[in-house]
């Protein structure tokens, strides 16, 4: 089975329980999508569809760095456009709402850009080497 029939399933007994994925950072499980290496979800668009229909709430809770899903959508390199919108529906503030560094859903998702777009290398193997003399990229920051 896909991530999305294992959220599914995972979800029957008690829809809000679960979607708590990291109580001491103050992450739901909306959140835990959009970053990386946390779960694979197979097609995202999909799984944050089920995941908003199920507990559209999630879309405005802040985790504890005062990070909406929001935030993290926009950084995802793999969350499609239509995503975003459907977030940003469901939330419109979070669109203008600053995290605990001060920056908005726009710094993150131009730094996502940025990325995409070849703006910005950084060998990660020599980070923080003297041989690296490259300065942190965009998202680097805004993590």
């Amino acid at each position: 089975p896909g991530t999305l029939e294992i959220i599914r399933f995972m979800t029957q007994p008690n829809g809000s329980v679960l979607f708590m994925a990291k109580p001491s950072q103050g992450q739901l499980l909306l959140h835990k999508v959009f970053v990386s290496g946390h779960i694979v979800a197979e097609p995202l668009e999909a799984t944050v569809a089920f995941l908003l229909e199920t507990y559209s709430a999630a879309a405005q809770v802040p985790d504890g760095r005062g990070k909406f899903p929001f935030h993290l959508a926009a950084i995802c390199s793999s969350c499609p456009f239509p995503t975003l919108h459907a977030i940003l529906q469901l939330f419109p503030e979070a669109g203008s709402t600053a995290n605990q560094k001060g920056y908005y859903p726009l710094h993150f998702f131009l730094a996502r850009l940025a990325s995409s777009h070849g703006l910005f290398h950084r060998n990660r193997r020599h980070a923080g080497k003297e041989s690296d003399s490259l300065p942190p990229g965009p998202i680097d920051y805004l993590r």
